[in-house]
């Protein structure tokens, strides 16, 4: 037994060792078929993706990196893009803010395939352009909320603080309101100076993507309709005295600046145009003015006079005709410029608008010298504000002026009015409005005699 045991021990040591290194063959025979399996799956994939490929074409190519952002613009370089107005004295934005309702529109007339939108038809059929500085701006966001049609609002600003506050102003009201984001188009004007820009930091210029420390410095939307300075964004430096409009540096182009506005409705090929003061708030039955003046021939020449009123200052404004005259009895609304200039308006003969009865759309009545009523006038046939006018003093006249020799009829809206906010007092004007007056005065003897070379034959005078 113990002879049988020695002689199998080698056997079995032999043995032993050949079964381990069976194992280990077995071994490595499997991590070969394993990734000879792997390499097999992998292969098939990629053929599975070129076919993919193959059927569906290439796939799209990554998107291009943004560009660099360019190097900061001086205010010099970032005034010289806009244009300069036919005095050389003026640049013009033109569309520095469009209403995001013609956005809308334009976007679904692309959708529509390139279809015309006819604004004549809509309810958006009279634009409102006006002009102020910065500090008036809240002027405007106040008619937006009750006026049917587009508004057009040119700003001067005069200066680089100037420029701040108003980018500031009109995106802070963009950002807090949606009908005048929607409704208000809004064009800059700026001086020629470059050095009255130097405090201007074009980089934080605020815009719509990019609102900024500056319209963060004028609060929340609870302040958007509130009058604001320079002060308001930490500025001491502007020309401008707060909502002096005469009283800067740079003189008022007050007509530059209703061209400016006015021309926003050829653009948009709007069919009547109204230019208002800023400060005036506005009642008009957009539908009762569609219903009748659709049958109004094209060329018939007829200007819709606004009766204009004054309401005392810090008292609500009257929104229907009955409030307006329970407030002339009251003696919180008057006409407009009756204690400084009376004849100015007296000929829209407010006692006839008392008078007529709602039912009756309009009452004509003569021009006389120097009626300077708001009207509202087809587009096509409104003239152009001459723009040698600034500052103070027949301005305003000198267009209606053109518009009677032209040969239009003045007929006095029964129903509508507009209202200015504050009485019209003596003491209420800047220190050289008498010495613009003169010499306005003189401009507008010249302006009478050129249009007699521009309407030859024409008996009308003014």
């Amino acid at each position: 037994m113990l002879l049988s045991r020695v002689r199998l021990r080698p056997w079995f040591r032999r043995a032993s060792s050949n079964a381990g290194v069976l194992v280990l063959v077995f071994l490595v025979a499997c991590v070969i078929i394993m990734t000879l399996a792997a390499q097999e799956q992998h292969k098939h994939k990629l053929l599975q993706e070129h076919v993919a490929v193959t059927e569906q074409g290439p796939p799209p190519p990554p998107p291009p990196s943004p560009p660099p952002l360019p190097p900061a613009m001086t205010p010099a370089e970032w005034l010289a893009q806009f244009p300069r107005d036919t005095s050389g004295d003026f640049r013009v934005h033109n569309n520095a803010f469009t209403r995001q309702q013609d956005a809308a529109q334009a976007r679904a007339q692309a959708r529509a395939g390139g279809a015309a939108v006819d604004d004549r038809t809509s309810a958006r059929s009279i634009l409102l352009a006006t002009q102020c500085t910065a500090s008036h701006l809240h002027y405007v966001l106040s008619n937006a909320q009750t006026w049917t049609g587009p508004i057009s609002v040119a700003v001067l600003a005069a200066d680089g603080d100037e420029a701040t506050l108003a980018h500031a102003v009109v995106v802070k009201m963009r950002l807090c309101d949606t009908v005048f984001a929607n409704k208000v188009s809004v064009h800059f004007v700026y001086s020629v100076e470059d050095w009255r820009y130097e405090t201007l930091d074009v980089s934080t210029l605020p815009t719509d993507a990019r609102p900024g420390e500056h319209v963060q410095a004028l609060g929340g939307c609870a302040t958007a309709g509130m009058p604001v300075s320079v002060a308001n964004i930490g500025r001491g430096g502007g020309h401008l005295g707060a909502g002096e409009n005469y009283a800067g540096g740079v003189p008022y182009p007050n007509n530059l600046l209703r061209n400016v506005a006015k021309h926003d409705a050829v653009a948009s090929r709007v069919e009547w145009t109204t230019v208002l003061d800023v400060d005036l708030m506005v009642a008009l039955d957009h539908a009762e003015f569609a219903q009748n003046t659709a049958n109004v021939p094209r060329n018939e020449k007829i200007a819709f006079v606004f009766p204009a009123f004054e309401v005392r200052k810090n008292t609500p404004f009257p929104k229907t005709k009955p409030e307006v005259l329970q407030r002339l009895n009251e003696g919180t609304v008057q006409p407009f410029y009756k204690d400084l200039c009376w004849k100015c308006h007296r000929w829209t003969d407010y006692q006839q608008w008392v008078d007529t009865p709602s039912h009756q759309f309009t009452y004509t009545v003569p021009w006389h010298d120097p009626w300077e009523p708001f009207v509202i006038v087809r587009t096509a046939s409104l003239p152009d504000w001459d723009e040698r006018f600034r500052q103070y003093g027949f301005n305003r006249i000198s267009q209606i002026c053109e518009m009677h020799i032209a040969g239009f009829e003045f007929r006095v809206l029964s129903n509508a009015f507009v209202m200015h906010d504050g009485f019209k007092v003596k003491d209420g004007f800047h220190a050289t409005k008498q010495a613009e007056l003169d010499r306005n005065r003189i401009l507008f003897r010249q302006f009478k005699r050129e249009l007699k070379e521009k309407y030859p034959g024409v008996q009308r005078r003014c």
